[in-house]
């Protein structure tokens, strides 16, 4: 097994994923993944960046030369971009939850104002 091929390992048991899981998360032919683990080939620089955009909290350094901790987090390093970057993702999600709850609250208003006009419609059929 390759060293490269090491870390992925390593990484899948740690994140508890089937090559299969690690393929589609990483948007990479399950081919390619065997043949980055057994050595066969070289990880393209597309499935790295995939990877460490799916894999956050993976240190990019030892990920791609073996050096240092697994975790970015256990060496302190500060993911400031990353953090960021998912905050604005937030921020975007939430302004869109917001303009989603808006309207169907409108939507909701309208039903109730035709509730209400059909009501009285069949009151004064009734009467």
């Amino acid at each position: 097994m390759d060293i490269f091929g090491e870390r992925i390992n390593s990484i899948m048991e740690s994140k508890k994923l089937s090559v299969k899981e690690l393929a589609e998360l990483s948007k990479t032919p399950k081919q390619s993944i065997y043949n980055y683990i057994s050595g066969k080939a070289e990880p393209k620089l597309t499935f790295i960046k995939t990877f460490l955009t799916t894999f956050p909290e993976i240190n990019a350094r030892w990920f791609t030369t073996g050096y240092g901790s697994m975790f970015a987090i256990e060496e302190g390093i500060v993911l400031e971009a990353q953090h960021d970057e998912g905050i604005k993702h937030l921020l975007t999600a939430l302004d869109y939850q917001e303009r989603q709850l808006a309207r169907q609250e409108r939507e909701i208003s309208r039903l109730e104002a035709e509730t209400t006009r059909l009501r009285e419609i069949i009151k004064g059929k009734e009467s």
